[in-house]
């Protein structure tokens, strides 16, 4: 007969009833034996058909397929079908094989695994048995059963063979006296591939069997992987349930709904952590299982959901009483879980409810609490953004991500940066992408920036994953950034790239002229608010090339002029840019300083002149003097005219108001004089001259700490006065006078009656080292 098959001489149609005969020959049990127990035999049979499976007419070697996946079927439950198992992988994975070879091939394969199922199922489900006393057996049994279910869709089909392998596998994951957590483990992801292969098919088994096993095994207090297996089991019927209910499939039988009542209160226990430690992000734990659960429920069940979460946040995160933080924090994982589940309106006022709760806990004590806030904010914003158009709400939930980006924990950091993305896209102020004037954002913009790019240097910098976070923040805000809030951004990349920017400061500059010069022709708000942001930008610019700025000075100072000439912002402002090129490059604005003097006495001498200038144009003469050096000598006794007018100006104590002021003038006074003091002193001549008002400024300054409590920063001050004084004048200067501050100070802060920083501290250590050395 194998003669016949292999006779390509022959008519096809004789070859194909030999084949056939052949293979129900060998298809009859007893025959098979009789056949293919002789080892002569069964290889002739072998050499003559398996290359029979490449020949070309299709019809014979469709016949050749059936007849090798019959001898496949003896062969392979002995261990002795490897030749087969050989030669059809290589005709598969043989490139020179034309197309009709392969396709032969793995029909073949189609036909031993449709003829061996059976079989094998029945082996696998004889080890699987209760009766089967050895444990590892049925293990390996129960394991083989999970890789065998895509292929046993017929016997499920049928309603004794499924009932048996379901009580197979449940009798498995049951405990008793002769199983292991392995068995146990093992069996419950079986249950979970059954779930997701056959949810068509569980309606029989999920109102006593499957349930009461998957709620039991999420009790389970022996071992984390059977709890986290069972929750698994409720996530992946949500999901199935959730996808049938868009897509309108049948049989939908909303086992979630009709259990979610039990399900819920398991889940929000499973909550609460039972260790201090924070987890990495790709550690899988039951908490986080328990969340992901959760948040399918809640998308399955919608609002059924509401009334049970109301009263476990009630109880654990809105009690007056004390709550533990492993409650706190598990109540605020759950409410964020949930947020995507029920509708907007319905959860509109719950949000609007607890908002304020989660917010305060971002500055919670506990590193957990603080991380779960992060986490639901973010939540919320994805969820709920419209809690984002109250403005007040707005400032507070900005307040709160500024908080939670300086956090000392780098995953509350991480978390606040997403915060960041999902808020500058949800405020997305022009969705058809063009560039409006502003945005809910936009004052926040400049502030937010400034926050990301501190947090980038605390941040790990070999994490990449945190680094690139911070990263996507800051471009989310660019992205969405409006025509008012991008000079910001700006500003704020020139102050962190410092000396980096300089690649970009011809570019940066000419936009800075282009606007200035603009704004002397259109006078409005809104051009008032964009002169002032280029200023800043100016500015940052100074600071950051540094004497690479010198190019731009020139054109820089006659804005200048104009700027003194505006309102009292941008006279501020005026004042800052002139007080930055004398202290940072103040031999390239040396030129300019008479300019600077002139236009700070013009602004003194104004009868209207805004009460917060003159703290400014005080402070801004010592800059000056600093850069005119030796040069400054003839402004020197219209300077400490104008300092004695200040200093005569005295506060009413029952006006907080005004001590404040008062108390910032005398820190401007002292910034101005330090300044005359460290600019006369580089020339002997100009140090001899200015000596005389040394010693009387001195007595004025001693005044001042007999007198009353004092700020920090004039403490800070004066501090720093005494040692310039005691460092360019040494003995010229009475020792006994600058000893008496330093002691009236000194005495003053054990006392109790100042406080001193760790700064001022550190300022007064520095002055009383001169004071040492004097001879």
């Amino acid at each position: 007969m194998c003669r016949i098959i292999a006779n390509q001489q022959l008519l096809d149609s004789v070859r194909m009833s030999a084949g056939l005969a052949l293979k129900n020959s060998l298809a009859k049990s007893q025959s098979c034996i009789g056949i293919l127990a002789d080892q002569r035999t069964k290889h002739v049979i072998k050499t003559n058909v398996l290359p029979l499976l490449a020949t070309k007419p299709r019809h014979v070697a469709n016949i050749m397929s059936q007849l090798v996946a019959t001898m496949a079927a003896i062969d392979i439950p002995r261990g002795e079908g490897d030749d087969i198992i050989t030669t059809l992988v290589d005709n598969i994975t043989q490139r020179h094989h034309p197309s009709n070879v392969k396709q032969v091939a793995l029909q073949t394969i189609g036909y031993i695994c449709e003829s061996t199922k059976n079989a094998l199922l029945t082996a696998i489900i004889d080890g699987s048995r209760r009766e089967q006393l050895d444990v590892g057996v049925k293990i390996a049994a129960i394991k083989a059963l999970y890789n065998s279910l895509e292929f046993i869709r017929d016997n499920f089909e049928i309603d004794v063979e499924r009932d048996f392998i379901i009580k197979v596998i449940c009798d498995a994951a049951t405990p008793n006296t002769s199983s292991t957590i392995e068995l146990q483990v093992a069996a419950y992801e079986c249950l979970n591939k059954v779930a997701s292969l056959y949810y068509e098919k569980l309606e029989d088994y999920m109102t006593s069997t499957l349930y009461n096993l998957t709620l039991n095994g999420m009790a389970q207090t022996s071992d984390s992987s059977i709890v986290l297996l069972s929750i698994e089991f409720w996530s992946t019927i949500c999901d199935i349930e959730i996808t049938r209910k868009k897509e309108n499939t049948t049989p939908m039988f909303s086992f979630a709904d009709k259990s979610m009542i039990s399900i819920l209160p398991t889940l929000f226990k499973l909550l609460i952590k039972k260790h201090d430690k924070l987890e990495h992000d790709d550690e899988w734990d039951i908490p986080k299982a328990a969340s992901h659960c959760l948040a399918l429920l809640a998308s399955c069940c919608k609002e059924l959901v509401v009334p049970p979460l109301i009263r476990f946040i009630e109880k654990n995160l809105l009690t007056v009483e004390h709550v533990d933080w492993h409650q706190r924090e598990a109540a605020i994982i759950a409410f964020g879980s949930i947020l995507n589940g029920p509708s907007k309106i319905k959860m509109k006022p719950l949000i609007e409810q607890i908002l304020p709760t989660i917010l305060a806990c971002i500055k919670d004590s506990n590193v957990h609490v603080r991380l779960a806030a992060a986490w639901t904010l973010t939540e919320i914003i994805k969820e709920s953004s419209q809690v984002l158009d109250q403005p007040a709400t707005l400032h507070a939930i900005v307040s709160a991500i500024k908080d939670g980006l300086g956090d000392a924990s780098q995953k509350v950091s991480h978390t606040a940066c997403i915060a960041i993305i999902h808020c500058a896209e949800r405020l997305n102020p022009s969705p058809n992408k063009l560039l409006i004037d502003t945005g809910p954002l936009s004052k926040y913009t400049h502030s937010i920036i400034t926050c990301l790019l501190d947090n980038s240097q605390t941040f790990d910098l070999q994490d990449d994953l945190y680094m690139q976070t911070v990263y996507e923040a800051i471009a989310a805000i660019v992205k969405y950034s409006t025509k008012s809030s991008l000079i910001g951004v700006l500003l704020s990349c020139v102050y962190r790239l410092s000396d980096k920017i300089l690649v970009y400061s011809h570019r940066i500059m000419r936009l800075v002229s282009s606007i200035l010069l603009l704004s002397q022709k259109e006078c409005n708000k809104s051009m008032s608010v964009l002169v002032e942001d280029v200023c800043l930008l100016a500015s940052a610019m100074i600071i950051s090339i540094g004497p690479h700025f010198e190019c731009f000075v020139s054109e820089l100072v006659p804005q200048i002029g104009s700027l003194m000439n505006q309102d009292h912002r941008l006279c501020l402002i005026g004042i800052g840019i002139m007080s930055d090129l004398c202290s940072t490059i103040p031999h390239i604005a040396k030129p300019h300083a008479p300019l600077f003097m002139q236009l700070l006495l013009d602004s003194l001498s104004n009868d209207h002149l805004h009460r917060d200038l003159r703290p400014a144009s005080l402070s801004c003469f010592g800059d000056v003097a600093h850069a005119l050096g030796p040069e400054f000598l003839p402004f020197v006794n219209t300077m400490m005219m104008i300092i004695q007018q200040a200093g005569n100006l005295q506060a009413n104590h029952n006006d907080p108001e005004m001590v404040a002021y008062v108390d910032a003038i005398r820190v401007a006074m002292i910034e101005a004089f330090v300044g005359m003091l460290q600019g006369l002193g580089q020339s002997a001549h100009t140090r001899d001259v200015f000596l005389p008002h040394v010693n009387g400024f001195m007595l004025f300054v001693n005044s001042l700490v007999t007198g009353n409590a004092r700020s920090d920063a004039l403490n800070q001050a004066i501090l720093g006065l005494l040692g310039d004084v005691a460092r360019i004048y040494g003995n010229q200067v009475p020792i006994s006078m600058l000893e008496s501050v330093l002691h009236d100070l000194m005495i003053s802060n054990l006392k109790g009656g100042i406080n001193f920083s760790n700064r001022t501290k550190e300022i007064a250590q520095w002055a009383q080292k001169p004071a040492h050395y004097l001879p």
